[in-house]
């Protein structure tokens, strides 16, 4: 009995293993469980080379970079979630030292553990939480500080361009001088620049692709021009919906791309008419990260 549980836990533990470090070619053997611990032994799978026997392939933890150590680490967590007693799971700072990759990979195990149990994760690594967002809609997002009073508050957060809004509105609720209106408008730009990154995150999570490998054609286009990114952000995979979402969109952008784009460096609107700042461009700007991201605010 305990050595079917051994296996099984060696399977599953090697899966994980597996599928975060695959670009290392690791494997899992020889799992042992002790009460309330469990040993196994890691190795370079099998096949690099003929001459290689079972004890020359293993592995030592330092032998890994940070970001494998760490990821070799939380695999077996990851495992003994899926059939634990507890109908909930807490990590803390998950992908420490990861790389795109491993982020992407581990939010859509996080994921995947969380539509059988409460997954509760503390990170402040904003990848981590741009992926799970793409990945599920059932994730609830929560902000830890500490006030002036030294007590710790737990307030709702938001999507980062929902935030970047929320900026722009306190500033516009100042007076909407000139000044303020180069500021305004900037965070109207990073707003509907983040909530297109967010966009093809989404696209890339649900073809089943790197969002690294997405996001980083995306980046490669001009940051100068707003409707350039847009055209970058169509590509290949995403179904009706997005090409539509995206579409719809752009056209929402045309009357303000050419003061926020100016405003992203700082320069005030050349464009007649436009040398203040209006309520209506910050209402555009959230219409147009609700459009990109299927969300809205009630």
């Amino acid at each position: 009995m305990k050595q079917n549980r051994e296996s099984d836990l060696a399977r599953r533990v090697d899966s994980f293993v597996s599928n975060l470090l695959d670009d290392a070619g690791l494997n899992v053997r020889n799992v042992k469980v002790q009460k309330s611990r469990a040993d196994f032994v890691l190795e370079r799978a099998s096949g690099a080379s003929d001459s290689d026997t079972q004890d020359s392939r293993e592995i030592q933890l330092g032998m890994l970079s940070a970001g494998q150590r760490n990821a070799v680490i939380l695999a077996p967590a990851l495992a003994v979630a899926e059939n634990g007693p507890f109908g909930f799971m807490i990590l803390d700072d998950p992908v420490h030292a990861f790389d795109e990759l491993r982020v992407d990979r581990t939010a859509k195990a996080l994921v995947q553990i969380a539509r059988a149990r409460r997954v509760i994760v503390l990170t402040h690594d904003e990848r981590l939480k741009e992926q799970l967002l793409a990945a599920s809609v059932d994730v609830d997002v929560r902000s830890i500080s500490r006030n002036s009073s030294g007590t710790l508050e737990v307030l709702s957060a938001d999507a980062v361009w929902r935030l970047l809004l929320e900026d722009a509105r306190r500033l516009f609720g100042l007076g909407h001088l000139t000044p303020l209106s180069t500021s305004i408008r900037g965070l109207c730009r990073q707003a509907v620049d983040n909530a297109l990154r967010l966009f093809v995150t989404q696209q890339a999570a649900k073809n089943g692709a790197s969002p690294d490998a997405w996001l980083g054609q995306l980046d490669a286009v001009n940051v100068n021009k707003l409707s350039d990114r847009f055209s970058a952000a169509r590509r290949p995979g995403i179904d009706a919906a997005g090409l539509n979402a995206l579409a719809k969109a752009k056209a929402l952008l045309t009357d303000y791309e050419e003061p926020w784009n100016r405003a992203a460096h700082g320069q005030p609107s050349q464009c007649p008419g436009k040398e203040k700042v209006t309520e209506a461009e910050l209402d555009t700007a959230e219409a147009i990260g609700e459009t990109l991201t299927g969300t809205h605010h009630v």
